[in-house]
């Protein structure tokens, strides 16, 4: 058998998990001890940079502490930060919309004041020139400064969403049931590591003749669609949620930036 080597570089440069995962699948695969492979993942995962990277280390913990095989542990976790990457990004592209339309609307009462003001209607000379015109400016700057917080805080809670996948512990449970181990003691290390009952979920009559594990799997699958299903909801109720600082802020900032001074230089100029 060859010596065992770490594959150091990774740990100084990279510091995508799924790089490690399918080094230490390939390491198993040829015949590398399966305790040094567990133990260097453990050491790769303190630098890992990902937005699941607790629930990544218990499941391989889990694998350790049962003594399960690692090879479809280390498949599944492979598959779970595909997933994890993947919404990701699918919520940083659908961001990206709301965001600039964001910024185009915020500046909109401004061009507004400068379109009327090349047309000859002069808002500014009431606006510089008065001091009710600066009353004027400096309560639409306030409200600017509203619709920008407001706006910022509303895609700040869409901007790092719960990307925890809640299918692992039960997925967990299942994989070492496939190895044959117990339940109720696949229970207790999954429960220990996660922090979440299982046991108490599934019991082994529930498969009603049916493979236990193939059925945590399937409740585990039904989970996660259930999850991202309420992601998608969440973003498309964004561009509604995005209306409300633009009636509330923009729409009285245009009408004081434009028809309150050109109405008010009419009369004083």
């Amino acid at each position: 058998m060859g010596r065992f080597v770490p594959v150091v570089a990774a740990q100084s440069i990279s510091r995508n998990p799924q790089a490690d995962l399918v080094t230490a699948r390939a390491q198993l695969a040829a015949g590398y001890p399966r305790h040094r492979v567990t133990n260097w993942l453990m050491a790769q995962s303190q630098t890992w940079d990902s937005v699941a990277v607790d629930q990544l280390r218990w499941q391989i913990e889990v694998a350790r502490k049962l003594g399960s095989p690692l090879q479809p542990v280390l498949q599944q976790l492979i598959e779970q930060e595909k997933l994890a990457r993947a919404t990701e990004m699918a919520v940083q592209r659908a961001l990206q919309v709301p965001r600039l339309t964001n910024k185009l609307v915020a500046f909109t009462p401004w061009l507004g004041l400068l379109f009327a003001q090349s047309l000859g209607l002069a808002p500014l000379r009431f606006l510089l020139f008065n001091p009710l015109g600066w009353v004027v400016l400096a309560i639409c700057v306030l409200l600017q400064v509203g619709a920008n917080f407001f706006a910022k805080r509303t895609l700040a809670s869409y901007a790092k969403p719960v990307y925890q996948d809640p299918g692992a512990a039960l997925h967990a449970v299942a994989l070492a049931l496939e190895s044959g181990i117990g339940f109720r003691r696949a229970c207790r290390a999954v429960e220990v590591q996660s922090a979440q009952i299982v046991a108490a979920v599934f019991e082994p009559q529930a498969a009603s003749g049916l493979g236990l594990s193939h059925l945590l799997i399937a409740q585990a699958e039904l989970s996660r669609q259930a999850q991202t299903q309420q992601l998608n909801l969440r973003l498309e109720q964004l561009g509604v949620k995005l209306l409300v600082p633009l009636a509330a802020f923009l729409l009285p900032q245009f009408m004081l930036l434009t028809v309150v001074p050109i109405a008010a230089s009419s009369i004083l100029f």
